[in-house]
């Protein structure tokens, strides 16, 4: 049953990704709307979404991407979408991390080989993955050093970050290649540690906080 789940998702996958090719692949839009999208971004009824030329009414008039008002009498709301028309706005970004966002399962084999490739279905299965490449997209929808509220980053979650904000700085995804202590007091002389790229071990230095970094096989967490 789960294995003709994934096949009916493909279907409608491609059937989506035929039927709209044209909008999709306008990829100027992509990053602005996936930032109006994620981070739940207050957008006033009748303005363009912001980034673009794009009116509102224009965007939801594809049926898939839906402007939610705050309540009845108010002209202020957010743009909500399903999963699956996320899925194929990512892929349509030639970035590493959106453009490998996906329904269905991976080889295991294939993610060994490169980190950017979820290992498995990144819905349910590898949730430790998800969170942390879920992270990296958001970083790389807002403009580098720009300064962004965390409460905008974690849009949806309990928080208390009140108007606490940070220099953003986009993410790139690294695996390391043994289990790593998650305890910051490990590091406090050797702050790197051993990750593999396009095939070839690096080191990575902690303090560049240039990536989510994703622990070995078994380890308790993400570093």
């Amino acid at each position: 049953m789960l294995i003709d789940d994934m096949s009916e998702n493909e279907k409608v996958y491609h059937q989506l990704k035929n039927y709209y090719i044209e909008w999709i692949y306008i990829t100027s839009y992509i990053t602005p709307i996936l930032r109006a999208i994620l981070t739940h971004t207050s957008l006033a009824a009748r303005q363009h979404i912001p980034g673009t030329d794009i009116l509102l009414e224009e965007l939801s008039k594809l049926g898939l991407i839906k402007f939610v008002k705050e309540d009845e009498s108010s002209d202020i709301g957010a743009l909500t979408c399903p999963y699956i028309w996320l899925w194929l706005m990512a892929n349509a970004s030639d970035d590493n991390v959106l453009h490998h966002w996906n329904f269905k399962y991976y080889n295991e084999l294939q993610h060994k080989e490169d980190p950017y490739i979820p290992p498995g279905c990144p819905y349910w299965m590898h949730f430790e993955h998800f969170v942390a490449s879920f992270r990296v997209i958001k970083s790389k929808i807002f403009g580098k050093d720009q300064q962004i509220k965390l409460k905008d980053i974690y849009a949806g979650a309990k928080h208390n970050f009140g108007e606490e904000a940070i220099i953003n700085k986009p993410l790139s995804l690294e695996q390391v290649i043994h289990r790593e202590s998650t305890k910051s007091s490990a590091y406090s002389i050797n702050k790197s540690v051993s990750c593999m790229k396009g095939g070839n071990q690096i080191k990575l230095h902690l303090e560049d906080a240039s990536a989510c970094i994703i622990n070995g096989s078994g380890a308790p967490s993400a570093l």
